[in-house]
């Protein structure tokens, strides 16, 4: 909520950028409002929150992380789903496109979480970042971090999540 609040506006106008789209047939404007909403849905994720909020899940570590990133997908996907309709009603011929960059954008947003709890409590570590920012300009490498990054938040939160 707190990132919605402080975003809206950004939002309002990514929203405003894919209307302008469709007005002026400018199918490339529309994708990069999807890829700002994508990319503003991830960012929410780097907040920290206090040990209290994680350690009240009554779970294994590991539902835990599948259950948070289920949750950043459901509101990412809600958050950008007028973009994404409104660009497949009108660009039909680029559902695809539309489509593989949903995927990548949701596998970045996991790789996202899984970071910021690979080092919890602490914030993300410039070694997590460069890696995050590795993978915008390298998408497959999400294959391999998403692993890696889950194996050590499973790690982490073991002590917090008994």
């Amino acid at each position: 909520m707190v990132g919605f609040r402080n975003t809206f506006y950004i939002i309002a106008f990514t929203y405003m950028l894919t209307i302008i789209a469709v007005f002026v047939d400018n199918f490339n404007l529309g994708a990069f409002s999807f890829l700002l909403v994508l990319l503003i849905g991830a960012g929410y994720n780097f907040n920290f929150e206090k040990i209290f909020y994680v350690w009240q899940f009554a779970m294994s570590p590991a539902r835990f992380l599948l259950y948070k990133i289920k949750v950043s997908l459901l509101h990412s996907f809600l958050l950008c789903s007028p973009v994404i309709l409104s660009l497949c009603v009108f660009y039909f011929e680029h559902t695809g496109i539309l489509f593989v960059v949903l995927i990548f954008g949701f596998a970045f947003l996991s790789t996202v979480i899984l970071a910021k709890y690979s080092k919890y409590p602490a914030e993300i570590g410039l070694e997590a970042g460069i890696l995050i920012a590795f993978c915008l300009f390298c998408p497959p490498l999400m294959a391999i971090l998403i692993p890696y990054f889950f194996r050590k938040s499973v790690n982490k939160l073991g002590v917090i999540l008994k």
